[in-house]
C-alpha cells in the first residue's frame, strides 16, 4: 500500500498484538500448529452461552455446559422470567435470550463463536460477532507459514473455497482484543484458521477429534497476491472431483467446491490477529 494510506481494519489487526506474540518465548507452551475456527453460532451454541450468563447471575450453578436444557435449566429460566417480568414459560425464546443479554450488560447476543484447538484437543471458545452478519461469510482458510521467534513477519496463505476476498471477510470479523492476545501468545508456524458459515457438531468434538467444516459447491478462481502488490486473477482451475479432501494433510476434513481462490500475504506473526 501507499506509504500514506490508511491502514484498513484487516492491516490494523495483522500490526496488533505484535508484543504479544514477541513475548511467545517468555512462557513454555506447546509447539503444535492451533487449529482455529470462527463460525455461526449453534442453537447449542446459544444455550450454552445463555447457561454461562445464569450462572453468573447466579440462576444456576457454575459448570461445563453442554447446551442441554435440562430441568435445572428449566427451572433457572422461569426464575429469570419471572424476576424479570416475562411470561414464565420455561422455554429458550430469542425474546428471553436477548433479556438475558440485556440484563447481564453484554450487549446484543453474538451471531458467531470462535474455537481454538491444539493437539487435537480443546484450548478454549469465545463468542465473536460480524459485521453485516445477514452476508454469508464464505469459506476461507488461512496458514501460517515457517517463522522463527522472534521474527516480525511470516507468510500466510489464504484459500478461498467459497465467497468474497479472504481479507474482506476478516475486516468483518470483530473479535475481543483479549481474545486475541490469547490466540497471539499461543501462535506457532503451521497454525490455521478456518472462517466458515457452517461447522458441524464443533461443541461436542472429543479430545482427538478435529473441525468439520461444510463449503458448498460453488464456481470460484485462483487469485494470486501479497500483502504488497495487487491481486492477479487466473484462469480458472477445473476438478475432476467432487468428494471430500484434506488439504496438505492439515487434519481438517471439508466438502470442497470445485476451484478455489488462493492468495499470500506476508505480515506479523500474529496476523490477522
Amino acid at each position: 500500500p501507499a506509504p500514506n494510506a490508511i491502514p484498513s481494519v484487516a492491516e490494523t489487526k495483522i500490526d496488533g498484538g505484535t508484543k504479544a506474540a514477541a513475548t511467545f518465548a517468555a512462557e513454555p507452551r506447546s509447539t503444535a500448529p492451533l487449529r482455529i475456527l470462527v463460525t455461526r453460532r449453534t442453537q447449542r451454541d446459544r444455550i450454552v452461552g445463555v447457561q454461562h450468563i445464569l450462572a453468573d447471575l447466579g440462576y444456576l450453578p457454575a459448570q461445563d455446559f453442554d447446551g442441554t436444557l435440562g430441568k435445572a435449566s428449566v427451572v433457572a429460566i422461569k426464575a429469570f422470567q419471572k424476576a424479570n417480568g416475562m411470561p414464565e414459560t420455561g422455554a429458550f425464546t430469542d425474546a428471553f435470550v436477548n433479556k438475558v443479554y440485556e440484563v447481564s450488560g453484554k450487549g446484543k447476543p453474538p451471531v458467531g463463536q470462535l474455537w481454538v484447538r491444539q493437539d487435537f484437543g480443546r484450548v478454549f471458545e469465545a463468542p465473536v460477532t460480524f459485521r453485516y452478519p445477514e452476508r454469508p461469510l464464505g469459506t476461507h482458510i488461512f496458514t501460517a507459514m515457517k517463522f522463527a521467534p522472534g521474527d516480525t513477519t511470516t507468510k500466510w496463505v489464504a484459500l478461498s473455497l467459497q465467497g468474497d476476498d479472504p481479507m474482506a471477510v476478516l475486516d468483518r470479523l470483530e473479535i475481543p482484543n483479549d481474545v486475541r492476545q490469547k490466540i497471539s501468545e499461543r501462535l506457532t508456524p503451521g497454525s490455521s484458521l478456518i472462517i466458515g458459515d457452517t461447522a458441524i457438531n464443533t461443541a461436542g468434538l472429543p479430545k482427538g477429534a478435529d473441525f468439520l467444516v461444510w463449503a458448498n459447491d460453488t464456481p470460484a478462481k485462483i487469485t494470486a497476491a501479497s500483502a504488497d502488490s495487487g491481486a492477479v486473477d487466473q484462469p480458472a482451475k477445473k476438478k475432476k472431483y467432487r468428494s471430500a479432501k484434506r488439504l496438505n494433510n492439515y487434519n481438517y476434513s471439508y466438502s470442497y467446491p470445485r476451484s478455489y481462490r488462493q492468495r499470500s500475504y506476508h505480515g506479523y506473526p500474529n496476523w490477522p490477529w
